[in-house]
């Protein structure tokens, strides 16, 4: 879980107050502008974490966006807060991409997805839950309860459930994740799951059986 000390909160603060602006003219949309967005020294996940929710954006941070970028600094006027969002990512090297499976944005070091999943399976699904939300949990405890919850058949690799190891190398530590998404399916997260932590979801056509696994040319799903 990512803090923010004292000196820091006067930035967020004055963002979130002023969240709930009203449109400026010439936005598409309900999309708001907000008079001011500024961030004084905040972290830039905590930024762009903040951005992201306040534009109604459901996403996951790639495990790969380093915690140790520099703090964010920023004052900027009449913008929305995607508009802000993408700003921040664009002068940080990072990419905002939605998946038109999950509708899960994510936001990593590469314009793409990092794992497969069978849009048919994730489609047949329409029970929408209101909020799904987890805060610093392991990756296959996750996936364990969104299956369950959803009332799966659904097979999880082992690799996917426990450290890998490599001669000569550290064990690799588990993945702990944190998420809040509003408006999903429970087969649309587990699909946000697999896209992000390069994990491919399989269908057999033939016994119609449910497989996640660690992509055919990756190792298990890396720490954070």
């Amino acid at each position: 879980m990512h803090t923010v000390p004292a000196p820091r909160i006067l930035g967020l603060l004055l963002f979130l107050a002023l969240g709930n602006a009203s449109p400026a003219s010439g936005q598409s949309g309900t999309a708001a502008a907000i008079p001011v967005i500024q961030f004084e020294d905040v972290p830039l996940r905590v930024a762009i974490e903040n951005l992201a929710r306040q534009g109604e954006i459901n996403f996951i941070i790639d495990p790969k966006v380093s915690d140790s970028a520099p703090n964010l600094t920023v004052r900027w006027e009449n913008l929305t807060a995607e508009q802000a969002l993408r700003r921040v990512l664009a002068t940080n090297g990072l990419h905002l991409v939605r998946s038109s499976i999950s509708t899960v944005s994510r936001i990593g070091v590469t314009n793409r997805l990092a794992g497969q999943v069978n849009a048919d399976w994730v489609r047949a699904d329409t029970n929408v839950v209101p909020l799904l939300r987890f805060q610093d949990v392991e990756l296959d405890f996750a996936l364990k309860q969104l299956v369950q919850s959803a009332k799966l058949e659904l097979e999880i690799d082992s690799a996917v459930t426990r450290p890998a190891f490599s001669p000569g190398k550290p064990p690799t530590t588990p993945t702990f994740i944190s998420v809040r998404w509003e408006g999903l399916t429970g087969r649309q997260a587990i699909a946000a799951l697999c896209e992000n932590y390069e994990l491919a979801l399989h269908v057999d056509p033939v016994t119609n059986r449910v497989r996640i696994g660690p992509l055919p040319d990756s190792s298990a799903p890396r720490g954070n």
